[in-house]
């Protein structure tokens, strides 16, 4: 009998503050373990992974809804609320994430027995935005049979959905003013660092802040979408002098909020958390400090994540146009089928440097800054088809179905960094968004 069994250390050692006396990465009990080396050619060293990463999502709803039948009408109406108190607690990489790939040496383990990374990436402070908002919807649906021959379907919706606002004051965005004007991080009122377990982290001092209303924000960094109305309409029409014979057509208007991932993101910034990363080449590879991996870093090192202050939610209009005929015991039907969508969320870079000479800071938009993660809902897309259905009935028992659909989706965004798109979630070229408009990945 043989078994082989893993045996790990994770949570359990302080090796980076007891063992291998590093200084700058996290001393939370929760994210005890080995900072993650990368070496070309072997099997990943060590860990370096998210910890703790812990998702805590608490929703109320209430749902009430009516029906009325009066005469030709058949009425639904009702409102919906629900109020979200959620959290997403965790320390990005509390030990670091460290690569080698031998540029140094020529030997990938030898730079890494040296200490020459060519990249290095840390975040040890916490983040636990503990965001709340709420969702309002209110609907009005009728069905009018008008002639034995004709029913309309009307109805209308609205929706309203809160921007998600940290109720610890832990959430920092970035504005970006007018006339090119220099990003500030923006802070609500009453901002403190991130209490987690029993430490409470202070605010960091790498860059400067103001809070919301010195820039005309409020305290939730955004400003919510209050124009989300929804008409819908549809008809079914039985062909007079064709036996058998309908029409149907529809079209409404729906919204999607966007996902509340992209709000966490904004707990990434400082002055709660920095996200340094560092490339290393032959001019600056030994300013890095094995024993202090994580220096204070300036603004150029580190990633920012922004979200557009003026919030739209996703829009989409959907249309259909069908006709359905029954003969021999068979239902044909042909129809068109569409849809497009405006204000998808995306993701751009707007201080990526453009190709040119010279450094990549000094291409950049503001050389003082490094890379700006800017997720807005300048995203476009729409869907055609044609959708032909055979139904036959051979008895009670068994049934044929065959269908075919021809379709062709277009958009211009890959999403963000949830991974709405399959191709990948940034533009090519912030600059030149129409380079990215083609066939969806989804």
């Amino acid at each position: 009998f043989h078994q082989n069994e893993r045996y790990s250390t994770a949570n359990k050692y302080d090796i980076v503050n007891k063992i291998l006396k590093l200084q700058g990465l996290s001393t939370l009990p929760d994210a005890f373990e080995a900072p993650g080396w990368s070496v070309s050619g072997y099997s990943a060293l060590g860990q370096g992974g998210s910890q703790p990463r812990q998702w805590e999502p608490t929703n109320v709803e209430l749902r009430p809804a009516f029906s009325w039948s009066k005469g030709k009408h058949n009425m639904k109406f009702g409102a919906e609320v629900t109020r979200f108190l959620d959290t997403f607690k965790e320390i990005i990489l509390p030990t670091g994430s460290f690569s080698f790939n031998g540029q140094f040496s020529n030997y990938p383990l030898a730079d890494f027995l040296l200490a020459y990374p060519n990249f290095a990436e840390t975040s040890p402070q916490p983040f636990d935005p503990e965001q709340r908002y709420t969702e309002l919807a209110g609907y009005y649906q009728d069905d009018w049979k008008i002639t034995p021959r004709l029913t309309l379907n009307l109805g209308m919706r609205y929706e309203w959905s809160s921007v998600p606002r940290s109720s610890n004051n832990s959430f920092a965005n970035i504005y970006m003013g007018p006339n090119n004007a220099q990003p500030e991080i923006v802070v609500s009122q009453g901002a403190q660092g991130v209490k987690l377990g029993n430490e409470q982290y202070p605010l960091l001092t790498i860059a400067p802040y103001v809070t919301a209303p010195s820039v005309g924000l409020p305290n939730a960094l955004a400003f919510s979408d209050k124009k989300d109305f929804s008409p819908r309409l549809g008809l079914a029409y039985m062909v007079p002098g064709l036996a058998n014979t309908v029409v149907r057509a529809g079209a409404g208007i729906f919204y999607q909020r966007d996902t509340e991932n992209k709000w966490v993101d904004m707990a990434l910034n400082p002055p709660f958390v920095s996200v340094n990363t560092q490339n290393y080449d032959q001019t600056n590879f030994q300013s890095f400090d094995f024993y202090n991996p994580a220096p204070t870093a300036s603004v150029a090192a580190l990633g920012l994540y922004a979200n557009d202050p003026y919030v739209k939610n996703g829009r989409v209009m959907q249309y259909n146009f069908t006709i359905e005929r029954s003969m021999w015991n068979t239902l044909f039907s042909a129809g068109y089928i569409g849809n497009e969508a405006h204000h998808m969320p995306n993701l751009e870079t707007p201080n990526q440097a453009p190709p040119g000479p010279g450094s990549i800071e000094s291409r950049r938009r503001w050389p003082d800054y490094g890379i700006l993660y800017y997720q807005n809902y300048n995203g476009n897309g729409n869907y055609n088809s044609l959708q032909l259905k055979v139904q036959h009935n051979f008895s009670h028992e068994l049934m044929l179905l065959t269908s075919y659909t021809f379709s062709k989706s277009i958009d211009d965004t890959g999403g963000t960094f949830v991974g709405q798109g399959g191709r990948g979630f940034m533009f090519q070229d912030s600059y030149n968004r129409a380079a990215d408009r083609g066939l969806a990945s989804q």
